[in-house]
């Protein structure tokens, strides 16, 4: 039996060499396309969103929902924020609002997720849903109950955040 060691071949790598070019300005045009058409979402959190108004936002989605759920001030919330669970920051920040927040890790009746869907200057777009975790805590089912989803319109006016519009997406508003 007669073993072959593979060749290298510097021609091979060099004839190709010219495709690996077009093949990564190709790669870089796509990305650069993808990332023009890409959902602000991306990059609100990390750049367009300072810490104090991410902080104000979310204060006030979360103060409307507790208002919009009927809870109490003293209810204990777990808050997710952008697809994780809220950093200790944001947590921190929340609780000197008076807000009862927990971050992730934490047993909670409720669990408030938030995520940007628009952001500029002077308004911002944020999707909420809530979840209740009473009876999947209970041991009653592995399931949490979905009790609000909705996106609300925030405008900014003589430097202040508020809310312009919330449009329910679950339940279904019904049509009379």
């Amino acid at each position: 039996m007669v073993l072959h060691r593979p060749v290298e071949s510097t021609a091979f790598i060099s004839h190709n060499q010219p495709m690996n070019v077009i093949l990564s300005v190709i790669t870089r045009a796509v990305a650069v396309f993808l990332l023009a058409l890409s959902p602000p979402t991306l990059l609100v959190a990390d750049v367009s969103l300072d810490s104090t108004e991410r902080t104000e936002i979310v204060s006030i989605v979360l103060t409307a929902e507790i208002q919009a759920n009927e809870w109490k001030n003293s209810e204990a919330v777990c808050l997710w924020f952008e697809g994780r669970g809220a950093d200790s920051n944001l947590v921190n920040a929340l609780r000197q609002k008076h807000l009862t927040v927990f971050g992730e890790g934490c047993s909670c009746d409720y669990a408030v997720y938030i995520s940007f869907t628009k952001f500029d200057a002077g308004q911002a777009s944020v999707h909420s849903y809530v979840l209740d975790m009473r009876a999947a805590r209970s041991g009653k089912t592995d399931r949490a109950l979905l009790r609000r989803d909705g996106e609300y319109t925030l405008a900014k006016t003589d430097s202040k955040w508020s809310v312009q519009k919330y449009e329910v997406r679950f339940p279904k508003p019904s049509s009379k």
